[in-house]
């Protein structure tokens, strides 16, 4: 019995990995029915990973030095709202909550201990 294959849908990337294989879309084809656009089919390509990788590292190299740490960290909390801010400095000043990096989806978890910890998602 052959094993069936398994696609997996990585929501970050935006991308489908078939066999360790990851595809990105390439184009959408669509049609007009009674008038309203719908889409007909997607066409998608495999990412050359030694590609991918020397343009994000081009891209990096270029942007990495343009904005500061503080300047991006101010962005980030700037989609929190005033209780929740409230609630992230009186666990870390009064607390003295452990603030630590988590690589899952990229974000700072501050640790109150049980029942008083904070994450703060850096995108989402």
């Amino acid at each position: 019995m052959t094993k069936k294959k398994q696609i997996i849908y990585r929501p970050d990337e935006q991308v489908f990995e078939i066999d360790g294989k990851k595809f990105k879309p390439k184009k959408v084809k669509t049609k007009k029915v009674e008038g309203v656009e719908h889409i007909d089919y997607e066409v998608w390509e495999e990412i050359d990973e030694k590609e991918y990788e020397k343009h994000l590292e081009i891209i990096k190299k270029a942007i990495i030095d343009k904005i500061p740490k503080e300047r991006i960290v101010d962005e980030i909390l700037k989609k929190y709202s005033t209780s929740a801010l409230k609630t992230m400095a009186k666990q870390i000043k009064e607390k003295k909550a452990k603030v630590s990096r988590h690589d899952g989806c990229l974000g700072i978890k501050i640790d109150g201990g049980k029942h008083n910890s904070s994450y703060i998602e850096f995108f989402g």
